[in-house]
């Protein structure tokens, strides 16, 4: 059972669960998608800023015209002329009372809420990948076991035929080793389908297997991906870390910010308008022209039939939704830390007992088997100790991929996936 658990590390072609996660994350689109997210997040934040930059413009106009005269007093008059003119204009924003300063923070929180939704996005990504590697790790030597409980149970089943051919054990006794043989059958072919059900969604999160031989794991190297000490140490760490948990705080402060914009949106605004033009034969009888301005503005909204009062109310509703969710989401976290951790401190005693157990059928099942062969017990007792032997390499082998399983997912709880598996 040993070499079922614990397949040698030093096999320089095994991939490693590390290789596997990297190569999950390579060939992830999701990821690619994120970055870009992040990108037009930037984006956001640099367009928010420009609110304090001025806006210039020049204008250009030129062309022909041709102006006709014409009194009661003397004949038609026409005349053509090309007017030209430039015209420069400058309008700076400067004050708003707090409504620019408002979609500033709001633009850098949803940077921010952008990259840890890419944040979020690379640990589901590991613990997919961790998953399905630990699963086909687990299926694979699950069917290792029933192939070779298979195989001996076939021998026995020989052994029982001839026995019976020499008339020392009865037909009972044959039809019970078949019975069991075709258990046997049953529980690979059974083994083999969860198998390639495994290997189907590892070839669809990490890609495929060239070899299955390569899957190599062991509870031991789980000291290598430390957890906090205690659960209340995992519950404090998985608040401040949490992507979930960050991101609805993330959430609370930009809607805090959106009140602060539509409280804004209710004051007056100043800003300053500034032009220079230069004209030439704007009219038939000018020649030249110069007009510079230098004006301030302010806009004072009065009534918009109630919709920025709206707007207000529901930005001021919304914060208080969003800190429900937070509390809901605080109450969730803490069931899921809670869970795991007992499901940890169980499989840990688990797996001490059931090492007990195999030493202990196994030193059986070889006193069961002389006692076979002088006469004392009976053909059904070698296949119950039999059983109850394979049952406890099967059940090792469960126990450590439910250890595994629940190690990562409360490290991904605590979101301290990223950090264990950094590139």
């Amino acid at each position: 059972m040993g070499a079922i658990l614990f397949p040698p590390l030093s096999n320089a072609s095994a991939e490693t669960l590390t290789e596997a996660v990297e190569r999950a994350l390579t060939r992830s689109p999701e990821l690619n998608a994120g970055e870009l997210s992040l990108l037009e997040a930037d984006e956001g934040v640099y367009r928010a800023q420009s609110a304090w930059r001025p806006d210039v413009s020049l204008k250009i106009k030129g062309g022909r015209k041709r102006t006709t005269t014409d009194t009661t007093t003397s004949l038609p008059d026409t005349t053509s002329f090309n007017p030209i003119s430039a015209t420069l204009s400058v309008s700076q924003h400067l004050v708003d009372f707090g409504e620019t300063s408002a979609v500033i923070q709001k633009s850098k929180v949803l940077k921010t809420i952008s990259a840890e939704q890419l944040r979020k996005t690379k640990q589901e990504i590991i613990i997919g990948a961790i998953s399905a590697y630990i699963t086909v790790w687990r299926d694979l030597n699950l069917l290792k076991v029933a192939a070779n409980n298979e195989k001996t149970l076939g021998k026995q089943f020989l052994a029982t035929e001839k026995r019976f051919s020499l008339r020392e054990v009865t037909r009972t006794d044959v039809s019970q080793a078949k019975a069991r043989l075709q258990d046997a059958i049953s529980r690979r072919i059974s083994a083999d389908l969860t198998l390639q059900e495994s290997l189907a969604n590892y070839e669809e999160t990490i890609g495929p297997i060239i070899n299955l031989e390569e899957i190599s794991w062991s509870v031991d190297i789980l000291g290598g991906y430390q957890l906090p000490f205690t659960i209340e140490a995992a519950r404090n760490i998985a608040y401040a870390k949490n992507s979930g948990m960050k991101q609805v705080r993330l959430e609370h402060q930009l809607a805090k910010y959106t009140v602060l914009e539509k409280r804004s949106a209710l004051l007056p605004t100043i800003s300053v308008e500034a032009s220079l033009s230069n004209a030439r034969n704007s009219l038939a009888t000018i020649e030249r022209s110069r007009d510079l301005s230098l004006e301030g503005v302010l806009t004072v909204p009065l009534y918009d039939s109630g919709t920025s009062w709206s707007n207000l109310e529901s930005a001021k509703i919304e914060t208080r939704i969003l800190l429900e969710n937070e509390r809901s989401k605080k109450l969730t976290l803490d069931r899921k830390i809670f869970s795991l951790w007992n499901t940890l401190q169980r499989t840990d005693g688990q797996i001490s007992s059931i090492e007990a157990s195999i030493e202990a059928n196994k030193t059986a099942l070889q006193g069961v088997r002389r006692e076979v062969e002088v006469g004392t017990r009976t053909t059904l007792d070698l296949l119950d100790a039999e059983n109850e032997y394979v049952q406890a390499e099967a059940s090792l082998i469960s126990a450590a991929h439910d250890k595994s399983q629940s190690h990562f997912s409360l490290m991904f709880e605590c979101g301290l996936l990223d950090e264990a598996f950094a590139y």
